[in-house]
């Protein structure tokens, strides 16, 4: 979730993620700066322009998010809200992430129930990382990542290796137990679904669960 700048001021400056970066977050501060956690954005601001206090910024801010902060835009007549970080991305999106979006639009979902039903907030991070993460297993096993380096075949000889895994939900979708491993010796794409397949039914059968759906 971003904390996206309005006025200032309800946003920490050093304790919410109001600052864009690859993913939303708090900023760094100077290592010879003297911090203030209850510190707001609308102190960092010159009250005559409503624009960002340079100076104040520059003493205070890691060089690396100088430019950053001087690059977010402010809001003085609104007051500040929290939106979805990967909302304010303008940046191409990798194949993975094409491929992974049914999972992503799914952990959004569970995520805003979590925000919204249990006052979690999940990061943004870690929501892309999980549907990645599910996508990519589901993708590997059924043949649709062929280009990807983590399902390319590795030869050595006659030998041919094969990755797999598996993902064990409830019926909430909470991750219960989940594996991966690789598979040598291996004849063909549907001889190694069989070996997956083969695989995780055992790892069901070793965890003693019943009712389950692959």
């Amino acid at each position: 979730m971003l904390n996206k700048v309005g006025d200032g001021r309800n946003t920490k400056v050093w304790l919410n993620n109001w600052l864009m970066d690859v993913f939303p977050r708090a900023p760094h501060y100077r290592k010879d700066a003297v911090i203030d956690l209850t510190m707001t954005v609308n102190e960092l601001l010159d009250q005559h322009s409503n624009s960002w206090n340079v100076n104040l910024v520059r003493q205070l801010f890691s060089d690396e998010d100088i430019d950053l902060v001087l690059n977010t835009k402010i809001l003085p007549s609104r007051t500040d809200s929290i939106v979805w970080g990967l909302s304010n991305q303008k940046q191409s999106i990798g194949s993975s992430v094409r491929l992974s979006f049914p999972w992503l639009l799914w952990q959004i979902c569970k995520a805003r129930n979590k925000f919204c039903f249990e006052q979690i907030n999940p990061l943004a991070c870690d929501i892309v990382s999980k549907a990645r993460e599910e996508a990519t297993i589901w993708l590997n096993l059924h043949g649709n990542l062929q280009k990807s380096p983590h399902v390319l075949p590795i030869v050595s000889g006659s030998e041919r290796k094969y990755g797999a895994g598996w993902i064990i939900h409830n019926s909430v979708g909470k991750v219960l137990f989940h594996s991966r491993r690789s598979f040598s010796g291996v004849r063909s794409p549907a001889h190694a679904g069989l070996l997956a397949i083969t695989w995780a039914t055992t790892a069901v059968k070793e965890h003693k669960l019943r009712n389950v759906q692959f």
